[in-house]
């Protein structure tokens, strides 16, 4: 009749410990009292004197693994609530990775539910952790957290605005002129993110983001635009279509920017004939509405032969 003894996950295998010559800790409970009442008769009683002096015994082949006769208690995992930019502390704590000078006390976050013996000094350990090492089968600690919902910022911007995920990917820094990033999403920033968000979006080379990061696209908003209706007759050319292929302006066509200029959005060029009339120059931006959305066919007057 084999028992069952809980144990927490940092207890070591005995087996190991008993072949390696490990000692049992001094004040562990007393493993005669724990098994006594399963031993076969003729086992030696002396349990503890035997573990305490392992390397002056050895076991019989075939004697019961000890972890058979073991039963991990489960702990009560904690729910840490932490954003999409904490680092794994699991791979953190293994590659050296010290806890950042100013973190609230993982001591204190934690020490409700340790197991027995488990150190107490986490903080100590997380700012030095080269100098220690995880147990075997030592839970995760990306088990114990849950991420956080940003509350997302919505900014409203024209279609011409360039995706700014791929644009700090690739390097290109914000504008010169451009509203501060840092005024528009300060008050929406999780606790210990960078606040100089001009200078790295002007210097995106230099920093990269971390992966979770919410897409930007996600906190944008395209605005509307006011609506343009110009009357055009049936026979008025796809100014999309025509843009596109290369073909010009004809000579002598109204101005467009005259037309156009109260509709546009900030940033927009101003030098619409110049690039209705040399459209191989240009690239129509993703997004730009459709030039055929901004007219309409005007009604003829027509005759009536009879």
């Amino acid at each position: 009749d084999m028992p069952k003894i809980p144990v927490y996950f940092d207890h070591p295998d005995v087996i190991t410990s008993f072949t390696a010559a490990r000692a049992l800790p001094p004040g562990h409970v007393s493993v005669t009292d724990l098994f006594e009442d399963y031993l076969p008769s003729d086992h030696p009683l002396n349990l503890d004197e035997m573990l305490q002096n392992p390397s002056e015994y050895e076991l019989p082949l075939g004697h019961p693994d000890f972890a058979d006769m073991m039963d991990v208690r489960h702990l009560e995992t904690p729910s840490i609530a932490v954003y999409f930019d904490h680092p794994n502390a699991t791979e953190s704590f293994i590659a050296g990775r010290a806890l950042p000078s100013g973190h609230v006390s993982v001591t204190e976050m934690f020490e409700d539910y340790l197991p027995p013996d488990h150190p107490l000094n986490l903080d100590e350990m997380m700012q030095n952790p080269t100098d220690y090492e995880l147990p075997l089968g030592h839970p995760d600690f990306s088990t114990m957290m849950k991420v956080e919902e940003l509350d997302l910022p919505m900014i409203a911007v024209y279609f011409d605005h360039p995706n700014v995920t791929e644009s700090f990917k690739a390097g290109r820094p914000l504008p010169p002129g451009h509203v501060s990033v840092t005024d528009m999403l300060e008050e929406y920033l999780p606790p210990g993110h960078p606040l100089n968000l001009d200078g790295m979006l002007q210097n995106p080379s230099k920093y990269q983001l971390p992966l979770g990061h919410p897409d930007f696209a996600d906190m944008i908003v395209l605005k509307t635009l006011k609506e343009i209706s110009i009357p055009v007759y049936f026979h008025h050319p796809n100014v999309t279509t025509s843009f596109k292929a290369g073909r010009p302006l004809p000579p002598g066509h109204v101005s467009v920017t005259d037309m156009l200029d109260d509709f546009l959005p900030p940033n927009h060029p101003l030098n619409l004939n110049e690039m209705l009339q040399n459209p191989t120059e240009y690239v129509l931006p993703l997004g730009h509405p459709d030039f055929a959305e901004m007219m309409t066919i005007e009604t003829l007057n027509l005759p009536s032969i009879s």
